[in-house]
């Protein structure tokens, strides 16, 4: 079993999520903030709708690499807490995939103080979003290899529709450094999904609907 999803930001805008499920999509991440900057208008319009709509909803934070991690944190978990969107059905997800002029060794250290932050805030397991030649070139390593992974990569034959991709695709998927494996793919940014007016990122989970809500680990 496999199941179809989108993730959305402000380019998006607005969403019928009715459709979108109708569509066959079955989760969604909303983005709530990039760097120091909240989102809570966009957060606020559509979480509370594509929940609704019978979608497993979760949240995430595009990180900055060139700025603190803690004020980043703090926003981040200030628009969740205003959006009513800290308890979301699938675990938080931390975006980190631009270099921002900053040494590798940098870039490091301020993701993992904002993995530190949002989980001690939220008492669950982030997942991380990245791409393997990001990741790689800026020697993140193995020092997150107990989070899930949700990986980018696009491939020329990747389906516009929310379809699971061919096997062979899926097969040329490769972790990064410092993972054994992939959970999540995000394997278009042009998909085409009735309800959302623009592209949007489609993304494949291999597993079922217990599979996907077991991505939320919570923590002590």
């Amino acid at each position: 079993m496999s199941l179809i999803g989108v993730d959305v930001s402000h380019h998006q805008g607005i969403i019928d999520w009715k459709k979108v499920k109708q569509r066959g999509v079955t989760f969604a991440y909303i983005k709530a903030s990039e760097g120091t900057i909240a989102q809570l208008d966009y957060l606020k319009a559509n979480y509370a709708k594509a929940v609704q709509a019978g979608l497993l909803v979760g949240v995430y934070h595009f990180h900055r690499s060139n700025i603190d991690s803690s004020t980043q944190s703090a926003v981040f978990l200030n628009t969740l807490r205003t959006a009513g969107a800290q308890s979301a059905a699938l675990p938080p997800m931390i975006d980190v995939e631009t270099p921002d002029n900053t040494p590798a060794e940098t870039i490091k250290l301020r993701l993992s103080h904002s993995v530190q932050q949002v989980e001690a805030n939220l008492k669950v397991r982030t997942i991380l979003y990245t791409n393997k030649n990001f990741w790689e070139e800026n020697h993140l390593g193995d020092g997150f290899s107990g989070h899930s992974l949700w990986i980018a990569r696009y491939l020329h034959d990747a389906p516009a529709q929310a379809v699971a991709p061919p096997a062979s695709d899926i097969a040329q998927v490769k972790p990064p450094q410092g993972f054994t494996k992939w959970d999540i793919w995000q394997y278009s940014e042009k998909g085409r999904v009735s309800g959302i007016t623009t592209n949007v990122d489609l993304d494949y989970f291999p597993g079922s609907l217990d599979q996907l809500k077991a991505l939320k680990h919570t923590l002590p």
